[in-house]
């Protein structure tokens, strides 16, 4: 049984992420990403930080200072301030500490107020002083001292009594200026800085972001980003729906003295409200919306906001666009299309349409009807075959709660809710089971539990794991199905981990028949034991994988995360890639958990279809260490960057490089956000760099640093000799230079052409796809890649049905001057087209 993924325990699994980063980060003073932002506090623009600590302040009492009246209650927490570039220590530094508040993101209010309410803490000779923590309370910690800035997140104070360390480095302010199409400051737009891994591909992740919107006169302040963006450069990007990124990359080390310019469209706005078709819905809790930008012609592009109080405000969006809004939630669930503002300034209130999810509410008791107050419960629901979903809840000072019951119940689904503590350590020793109504999957309605009785369940099993040496498994994972009419389900109760000496025991109500404890180690270090309900004593010995290392010599600097690193098994042909900055430690590359038999290894450059080094059947055996020769790299790599340019030599910041483009199968293709490419290779090789709306550029024998410029593309208008009844729809054409045959290519390697916009091999085999919206005037405008003889393949698509637009030219001739291009396609043709959409 599977848990399903949803967004909102996606959110769950981002805070917790970084809250496992922060703990990671604190003790060398970083500070952690922050992941929401909170518009009560991001109301104006004003920046709190700038305020110097007051060095003249008459040294406070320590429970004065610290706010805390009696000191002896609340832990000790040491606070150490060095210089980050000498590792000094800073005397009479003053540490001021506040609660951290995660929704403050880009500038942060709570600074002004430590300034103004306490009195700093002062370091000794040696740079240290001390706070008293309050238990269960994040501390922000932070220190002005001269024109430097340190800070850092204290979650507790660590066991070994370890100070926190605030590195001190020059203070770094970046400035946004948002300007309108006609140059005019644009207030209100979100403007988020981030570091370049919080790009995946073209699309930011969520969390690890700073964001604050522009103020009156279009700026935005984000200061001290030495202390909160963990890379040497950053991105200031407007994440919104836009025809084009609206993106610049800032080098921290070279931080610009003038504001950096974000040029954002002509837009309207949009309002999206929550109804649940009896009025405006607001959830129980903050949700996250999925926005993506379906306008025809236009690449798809996800953006996730946050909402709150089933209310979304989007004060700036591009003109023309269709999106398609998306919530997936426990509280409730919704799809919608929608056409945002069409003229500039135009305000749009839309109403989304939800199904909310019924709530079931009740009261956690004890065996003898004590109420189970202030504590942190999961409900587990089992929902069909191999299917299960947990919903974290809290009970108040009167044991009830309140929940939602989750969407992923269908007709055949097992209308089963196991209740378990959040957090069972190891044997879930209190549990109940709540058997649901059928009608709850068919009326939205709440549902009143009662009381609901919480005591140990009986024992399934229990025993020891060990390994084939007898020795305890400690955090092997452990859980009973139940295997039935060929169908093996997962009881949902019966999950535990074994302890440091092996230990384990499930207890779980579960019928008596075909029982099998599955324990699990890693991903081939399993077994599936069949089992008797109560057996007791039972002892586990799990398999034996063997491990493989090998010494690497590389180049210095050598940028080894653009280096992968594989190893396929022989027996199940499973293959497990790393990144080299990962797989290699102190010089050693070592491949775990592999299961006996043989293994292919291979070391490839990111993007790269050949490897640079690799080794058929090498031996593992169970429990042992193969070790290879040593693998030299050295002169073998070389790091190359490829400037990309347009026309008038700026950079073009998104764009992507494909590597041996006439070599099938799915390889990465590295992407720039700062216009330069950087590429690790191991042979002169030709690549194609493509970027959306500009023609693509073929290097060969690429081997160093080069440029490339990447012109725009030339404009085509296709004219529909009598407009289409039903408008807007989308217009495809694939091309092909004329007189050149394509090359016989995968099946997958083709679509994946097909579906990307301009699109060129490189190799005279040219294959591009182009897409633009046919509107009720019966005109689309198109972009071709270059000047010459085209071959083309028209298509018209509505939603995911695409048909052959026959009657249209096959051939078309484009020359360099500037200016649309008009074709015509015969209205019988366009009839029939029309006809086979419907």
């Amino acid at each position: 049984m599977s848990g399903s993924t949803r967004p909102w325990l996606l959110l769950f699994a981002v805070l917790l992420s970084v809250a496992a980063a922060t703990l990671c980060w604190w003790p060398r003073g970083a500070a952690p990403p922050v992941v929401l932002e909170d518009e009560a506090s991001g109301a104006g623009r004003t920046n709190p930080e700038s305020a110097p600590i007051g060095a003249a302040r008459t040294e406070a009492p320590v429970a004065e200072r610290t706010g805390i009246a009696d000191e002896t209650a609340a832990p000790r927490l040491r606070v150490r301030v060095v210089v980050a570039a000498t590792g000094e220590p800073v005397a009479a530094a003053g540490v001021c500490h506040v609660p951290a508040d995660f929704g403050e993101q880009g500038q942060r209010p709570a600074e002004a107020r430590a300034l103004a309410e306490q009195a700093p803490l002062r370091t000794d000779s040696a740079g240290f002083t001390e706070l008293a923590l309050q238990p269960g309370r994040a501390e922000l910690l932070f220190c002005r001292h001269g024109d430097l800035w340190a800070e850092a997140i204290a979650w507790r104070v660590p066991e070994d009594g370890a100070p926190v360390v605030l590195e001190l480095r020059d203070d770094l302010t970046l400035r946004v200026l948002v300007l309108g199409p006609a140059g005019e400051p644009v207030a209100g737009a979100p403007v988020t800085v981030a570091a370049p891994e919080r790009m995946n591909g073209r699309e930011l992740l969520v969390g690890g972001n700073l964001q604050q919107p522009t103020g009156a006169d279009g700026l935005a302040t984000f200061a001290h980003l030495q202390a909160r963006v963990g890379s040497p450069t950053v991105l200031a990007l407007l994440d919104l729906p836009l025809p084009e990124r609206a993106l610049a990359n800032v080098d921290l080390a070279h931080l610009p003295r003038e504001p950096v310019v974000l040029r954002l469209p002509a837009t309207g706005s949009l309002t999206l409200r929550l109804d649940d078709g009896q009025g405006p819905y607001v959830p129980d809790r903050l949700l996250l919306v999925a926005i993506e930008d379906r306008t025809p012609g236009n690449p798809p592009l996800q953006h996730t906001y946050p909402m709150r109080d089933g209310v979304l405000a989007l004060p700036h969006l591009a003109l023309s666009r269709r999106l398609s809004v998306k919530i997936d939630c426990d509280w409730c669930r919704g799809e919608q299309l929608v056409d945002g503002p069409v003229t500039a300034g135009e305000h749009l209130e839309v109403a989304l349409h939800v199904v909310r999810q019924p709530v079931l509410t009740g009261r956690l008791v004890d065996e003898a009807r004590a109420p189970l107050a202030g504590e942190n419960w999961q409900a587990v629901y089992a929902a069909g075959e191999w299917t299960s979903y947990h919903v974290w809840f809290e009970t108040d000072a009167a044991g009830r709660f309140r929940m939602p019951l989750p969407a992923v119940f269908t007709a055949s689904s097992e209308l089963m809710a196991v209740i378990v503590p959040a957090d069972k350590g190891g044997a879930a020793t209190r549990t109940a089971r709540i058997a649901l109504p059928d009608w709850i999957l068919q009326q939205p309605k709440d549902l009143d539990l009662g009381d609901v009785v919480v005591a140990p369940p009986p024992v399934v099993v229990d025993g020891v794991v060990v390994d084939q040496q007898g020795a305890p498994l400690a955090g092997v994972k452990l859980r009973v199905q139940e295997h039935r009419d060929g169908i093996r389900e997962t009881a949902i109760d019966s999950n535990v981990e074994s302890d440091e000496g092996g230990r384990f025991s499930i207890r779980a109500f579960l019928p008596a028949k075909g029982l099998h404890l599955v324990a699990e180690k890693t991903m081939h270090q399993a077994q599936d034991v069949p089992i008797t309900r109560g057996q007791r004593d039972l002892r586990v010995v799990m398999p034996a994988t063997g491990r493989i290392v090998a010494k690497v010599l590389l180049d210095a600097g050598l940028p080894t995360r653009l280096l992968l690193a594989s190893c396929t098994e022989g027996a199940s042909g499973h293959t497990q890639t790393w990144g080299c900055h990962l797989a290699i430690e102190d010089g050693l590359l070592t491949f775990d958990d592999v299961t006996p038999g043989t293994a292919t290894l291979a070391l490839r450059p990111v993007g790269e279809s050949e490897p640079v080094w690799s080794a058929a059947s090498v031996a593992v055996r169970g429990g042992e260490v193969t070790t290879l020769p040593e693998i030299d790299l050295r002169g073998r790599l070389r790091a190359v960057r490829v400037r990309t340019l347009d026309d008038e030599r700026h950079p073009v910041l998104e764009a992507s490089v494909r590597l041996d483009p006439d070599r099938g199968g799915a390889r990465e293709q590295p992407v720039t956000h700062d216009g330069a490419l950087q590429l690790l290779l191991h042979r002169p090789i030709r690549c194609v760099v493509h970027a959306d709306g500009r023609a693509n550029a073929l290097l060969t024998d690429l081997f160093a640093d080069a440029e490339v410029t990447l012109h725009a593309a030339l404009s085509l208008e296709l004219q529909l000799q009598q407009p289409p009844p039903e408008a807007p729809l989308q217009l495809e054409a694939v091309v092909e230079l004329a007189g050149v045959g394509a090359a016989a290519h995968s099946e997958h390697d083709r679509q994946w052409r097909d579906s990307s916009d301009l699109y060129e091999f490189g190799d005279g085999r040219s294959l591009s796809s182009a897409s633009g919206v046919v509107g009720a005037d019966g005109r689309a405008r198109l972009l071709l890649p270059v000047p010459g003889t085209w071959k083309l393949r028209w298509r018209l698509r509505r939603g995911d049905v695409s048909v052959d637009l026959d009657g249209a030219p096959t051939e078309l001739v484009l020359g360099a001057a500037a200016g649309p291009v008009s074709v015509a396609v015969a209205p019988a043709a366009l009839a029939t087209a029309l006809q086979r959409l419907r």
